[in-house]
């Protein structure tokens, strides 16, 4: 379980997902502790869109759709040209959330229109 203000900061992070507004996502990645408050946010930002691309786009996805080697690789990339190398204790639980969720979905290859599901959990997750 997450610490509330943890939890309100990646919750933060969602509704700036679901609004498509990079200050918010900027401004949650700090609060996490994944930014500095002196670093340019746009590198960690881009990254944010990269990863969570199906959540940003309403249509449905196919797992085949998302080439997550490439993405990581990407995103690695990003992450050595702007030292992005802050990880906090509670992103080691989530990437593990993330992984075996991504594991489950290829495998049942579940086509969805993410966007709409994530929508769905934050409006929840904001009551």
């Amino acid at each position: 379980r997450f610490s509330e203000p943890t939890r309100k900061a990646y919750l933060q992070a969602a509704r700036g997902i679901v609004n498509d507004d990079d200050k918010d996502i900027a401004a949650a990645m700090v609060r996490l502790g994944y930014l500095g408050r002196d670093q340019n946010p746009r590198p960690l930002v881009e990254a944010v869109r990269i990863m969570f691309e199906p959540l940003f786009e309403d249509r449905e996805w196919s797992p085949s759709d998302y080439d997550t080697v490439g993405k990581a690789q990407r995103v690695g990339e990003l992450a050595f040209e702007h030292k992005l190398y802050r990880s906090p204790d509670h992103s080691v639980f989530l990437l593990r959330a993330l992984i075996g969720l991504e594991g489950i979905v290829r495998q049942l290859g579940v086509k969805e229109n993410y966007r709409r599901v994530f929508v769905q959990c934050v409006e929840r997750a904001s009551r």
